[in-house]
Order: structure tokens, then C-alpha cells, then sequence
């Protein structure tokens, strides 16, 4: 079914876009009575009728391209969280043939409602055979959508039918560094419970460990520890979670990690202890800490040979 839009003179449809974003008081309008004779009836009518309140809204938020013939009419309904035109796009079988297409942004409707927290819509479109690990630009897939707003339902709703949740985008995040990010806990658990692999590391070569460690989100590494989470992995500099804690102040996780048994005497690519660093960041409570619970009776500091320091152990 086509649609046609009212341009000027000598106006391009990508002209026109960009004339809408700038130029509010520039009336957007449909010629209803151009297309009548493709629409079968009244409701179909008012369909595309309501879409204009869509459009209007999108050119106002810069949305680019609400184009019915590209799919982004389709991302545009699930976007602004319209249900009933969505499924109304959906009875039709040549718009249903576009329901992984993705619109100017790489993003396709599903990543548009999981990233909007709509549970109904991403059931819909998960009803209706919608790809669920399809990626973004950027390799994100739905369910990374859903984890980074922190939409635990949708999130539930995606693992529920199959996502991966072991996939990573371009950066070497997974579903699960990003909730680790948020710590958001419940979602660290659900991820695990459905199969994430505790120990994959990003490109830099952290675990979701290191990032809780970083923040001190000790109730996500409690649960990255219950499903066997290694306390001791090391960086692509040879840090532990234990150095991340200590170089961003995080005293609890600190803590948390050495009465998990972690070896405090690993030393990073650098020589560098993480009771060393507590040290030499001035970090006193989590020097004396990591002192006591040390190995070695003399730390060094890799960067002057002249200089040693003792621990009354």
C-alpha cells in the first residue's frame, strides 16, 4: 500500500525530511485523496490517518526517516509504543515481511522495544518470527538493548524464547558485561541461570568481575561467584578484579575478593601487587588490609629499585 507526501517544487523526499527537523511551522501533510484508491476501507483509512501524529512526533525528536516503505513506519509505531497500530502493521503480509528490517539507525523493531521496556510489543513481534539475535551497527543485539536500560521483563521475555545470551558486540561486551556495568544484580542472575559464561572478557580483556569490581557492585560479584566466576583472571595488563578495586578505591570489593581466597600477591604486567598499589594511592585501609592477608614479608616497588618497604605481619 503507498502513501504519498506532499513536497514542493524541485524538493527531494531527503530534502523534505530535513526541512521538517528544522522548520516547525512547515504543516506536514498526506493527500489522503491521492492514495484513496489503494486503501481498501475506512479503518484502513484512519490507519494511516493516525500514523501523521507518528510522524509529526518523530520530526520533532529528530527521528531520521519514518519512510512505510523502508520499515521504519514499523519502528516508528514500536518506538513511540503504539500496540494496536503495530499489530495492525503486522496483519499485513508484505509489511510483515519487513519486520527485521532495520531502519536509518541499524535498528530493527525489536531492538526498539526491548531498549523501550515494552513487553507486549516485544512479545508480538517475537509471536510473529522476528529475529531474535539480530545486531545493530555497533554488533548490540535485542537483548543488550534490554540489559543496558535495565528492562529485567523484557530481558526475562527474550532469554525465555531463545536469545543468545552469550553473544558480544563489536567492543567484546556480552549481555552480561553490561548488566555487571549497571549493577543490576537480578539481571547478572537471570543471564547466568539461562547459561552466560562468567569468565568472557571484553576486548581489553576484562571479566564481568573486573567491571563489579571497578564499581563495587559486591552484589553482582557475589553472584558471578556462585556461578564460578574466577576471582583470579587476569587483564590484557595482568590485573586481577583485585587491582580494578584497589586503583577505583572500591574498599568493600576489596574486601569481598580477599575473603573469596584471591591470591593478593599476583602482579600485573608492571610488577605491580595490588597491595602496592593501595600504597602508592595512598590507599592506607586497603594497604594495611591486603598486608595482612599477603604472603611475602617485603613489597617492592617495581619502579624504584632503592625503595622497600616491610609489613609487620
Amino acid at each position: 500500500m503507498n502513501t504519498h507526501l506532499v513536497f514542493s517544487e524541485g524538493t527531494q523526499p531527503h530534502q523534505f525530511e530535513r526541512r521538517r527537523l528544522f522548520e516547525p511551522q512547515y504543516v506536514y501533510k498526506q493527500k489522503i485523496e491521492e492514495f484513496e484508491e489503494t486503501v481498501s476501507d475506512e479503518e484502513d483509512r484512519e490507519f494511516y490517518e493516525a500514523f501523521d501524529d507518528i510522524r509529526r512526533d518523530l520530526s520533532r525528536k529528530k527521528y531520521a526517516e519514518v519512510n512505510p516503505e523502508t520499515g521504519s513506519l514499523l519502528c516508528a509505531a514500536v518506538w513511540q509504543g503504539y500496540t494496536p497500530h503495530v499489530k495492525k502493521i503486522l496483519q499485513d503480509q508484505e509489511r510483515r515481511q519487513q519486520l527485521d528490517t532495520p531502519d536509518s539507525r541499524s535498528f530493527t523493531p525489536l531492538h526498539y522495544s526491548c531498549s523501550s521496556g515494552n513487553d507486549d510489543i516485544t512479545r508480538e513481534l517475537l509471536d510473529r518470527g522476528c529475529a531474535t539475535n539480530v545486531r545493530d551497527r555497533n554488533g548490540s543485539t535485542p537483548l543488550m538493548h534490554a540489559v543496558s536500560q535495565g528492562n529485567l521483563e523484557v530481558a526475562s521475555t527474550l532469554v525465555e524464547r531463545g536469545a543468545d545470551v552469550n553473544l558480544q558486540n563489536y567492543s567484546g561486551e556480552s549481555a552480561l558485561h553490561l548488566a555487571t556495568m549497571n549493577g543490576d544484580d537480578r539481571t547478572v542472575e537471570l543471564l547466568l541461570r539461562y547459561g552466560a559464561h562468567p569468565d568472557d572478557r571484553t576486548l581489553e580483556g576484562l571479566t564481568a568481575l573486573h567491571l563489579a569490581a571497578s564499581v563495587g557492585h559486591t552484589d553482582v560479584m557475589k553472584c558471578l561467584i556462585h556461578y564460578g566466576a574466577s576471582a583470579n583472571m587476569t587483564d590484557e595488563e595482568g590485573e586481577t578484579p583485585l587491582h580494578w578495586a584497589v586503583r577505583e578505591g572500591q574498599e568493600s570489593a576489596c574486601e569481598f575478593l580477599v575473603n573469596q581466597g584471591i591470591d593478593v600477591d599476583i602482579a600485573n604486567s608492571d610488577n605491580e601487587t595490588a597491595l602496592y598499589l593501595a600504597h602508592s594511592l595512598g590507599e592506607l585501609p586497603m594497604a594495611e588490609f591486603l598486608a595482612k592477608n599477603s604472603k611475602l614479608s617485603i613489597q617492592t616497588f617495581p619502579n624504584d629499585e632503592d625503595q622497600v618497604f616491610a609489613m609487620d605481619l
